[in-house]
């Protein structure tokens, strides 16, 4: 069976409240957002995904980040891992 884990603490705060304003499960909500993803993206163009994900993406890195890779503990401290 394959499993996913959520490292991000805001993604997991944000299906647990979804999971429990609508009383579903947690896969079952993150099996909602993701078709509903699909759906949203299904009639889209391959490169216009692409530059919407990289314009979201680009608009939340700050500015002393752009055009350098972060290091090991500027990811973990993003992504609330140790």
């Amino acid at each position: 069976m394959a499993q996913i884990n959520l490292r991000n603490p805001k993604a997991v705060a944000l299906v647990e409240r979804l999971a429990a304003r609508t009383g579903k499960s947690k896969t079952a909500v993150l099996l909602a957002a993701l078709e509903a993803y699909e759906a949203q993206t299904a009639g889209a163009d391959v490169d216009e995904v692409l530059a919407s994900l990289a314009h979201e993406v680009h608009a939340r890195i700050r500015p002393e980040h752009l055009g350098r890779q972060p290091s090991r503990d500027e990811l973990e401290a993003e992504l609330g891992t140790p």
